[in-house]
């Protein structure tokens, strides 16, 4: 028995049973719904998105500015009316049940993590290559941090490597 079984190991073990399982037995991935669930969309596949981008809103200093100088002059910039109608608004917007403004993007991931139940006793997968952020949102819902394996020379991990043909463009 191989005392270095990595994680990685583990995981692309793992990975490729889950992945003959569902090939073996006609399943796809749950997400996609159809037969050619594992092609690309460019190779023929079915695509994930088939509505057109959201455009972004144009400030219009007529109307915003006030409204923007009031906030602020009201003291209250959580749990106001105006951030309410926002939240309510941007949920509608990009299709989702609800939405939370955050005055951050790590509060945004913290949130995110603890949406997910992730939590004491929990691993998150983290690359070692990233802004503090991330690791301070895992560790924020005491989870442990897990660093993926980085190849120093392309900060990309060993698959990516394996499966790219071609020479890196050194920084």
């Amino acid at each position: 028995m191989n005392n270095k079984f990595l994680r990685r190991d583990f995981i692309k073990q793992g990975t490729s049973v889950t992945a003959e399982a569902l090939l073996t037995t006609g399943l796809t991935f749950p997400l996609t719904g159809s037969n050619n669930a594992l092609q690309p969309a460019v190779l023929g596949g079915k695509p994930v998105r088939t509505k057109e981008w959201q455009t972004w809103l144009m400030w219009n200093p007529e109307t915003d500015e006030k409204r923007v100088i009031d906030d602020i002059r009201s003291g209250i910039w959580s749990g106001s009316t105006l951030v309410t109608k926002f939240e309510t608004e941007w949920a509608k917007a990009v299709g989702a049940k609800r939405s939370l403004a955050v005055v951050n993007a790590t509060n945004g991931l913290i949130a995110s993590l603890i949406q997910l139940n992730i939590g004491g006793g929990d691993e998150v997968i983290v690359p070692s290559y990233t802004f503090i952020a991330t690791v301070d949102a895992v560790i924020a819902t005491r989870a442990m941090p897990v660093f993926a394996d980085i190849e120093p020379e392309t900060f990309q991990n060993e698959e990516f490597q394996e499966n790219v043909s071609g020479k890196y463009t050194e920084y």
